[in-house]
């Protein structure tokens, strides 16, 4: 058996085709690896992007229901006191967070940037100020149930006490 081996002729390898073949098949591997981690990882963002903000007001404030356009006046610092006379605080995540984004695009039908414009506008002319801005959405429900006349926006699923879920008309 061995003496049948030895008359078969394995093609040998030298150091540098050896080297040239395993850096090829390792880039394929991280090429392969790098396609299926994005894959995964915009499969996940997709389905976060899916969830619909809901408006949130502090559960002193007796609204269930707010319009588009109630909602746009709100949120670009025009509309500064509910029907009672209470004043309305407005909070809103960073302007470069998803769900801001989402929020602005899909519930006020604006763009982030023109909301932004609008609150410089009324703060640099000295005839309105900006909402508070809040890191995160936790903060987001904390402040909005803590402070009289509040509101803002949340994803969907985030559900606590203190705060009211309006119903867009």
């Amino acid at each position: 058996m061995l003496h049948s081996l030895s008359r078969l002729r394995f093609p040998l390898l030298d150091i540098q085709s050896y080297c040239i073949l395993r850096s090829t098949v390792l880039v394929w591997i991280s090429l392969v690896y790098l396609l299926l981690s994005s894959f995964i990882f915009n499969a996940s963002v997709a389905v976060a992007e899916n969830k619909q903000p809901v408006v949130i007001i502090n559960s002193q404030v007796p609204y269930d229901h707010l319009s588009r356009s109630v909602l746009r006046s709100i949120f670009s610092m025009r509309l500064t006191r509910w029907a009672d006379g209470t004043p309305i605080r407005v909070f809103v995540l960073p302007d470069d967070h998803a769900i801001h984004r989402r929020f602005s695009k899909r519930t006020l039908a604006v763009f982030p940037y023109q909301l932004r414009q609008t609150w410089d506008r009324a703060v640099y002319s000295g005839t309105g100020q900006a909402p508070v801005q809040i890191k995160n959405q936790q903060l987001m429900l904390e402040a909005v149930a803590q402070t009289p006349g509040a509101i803002g926006y949340i994803v969907d699923g985030n559900r606590a006490g203190g705060v009211r879920y309006v119903v867009l008309d």
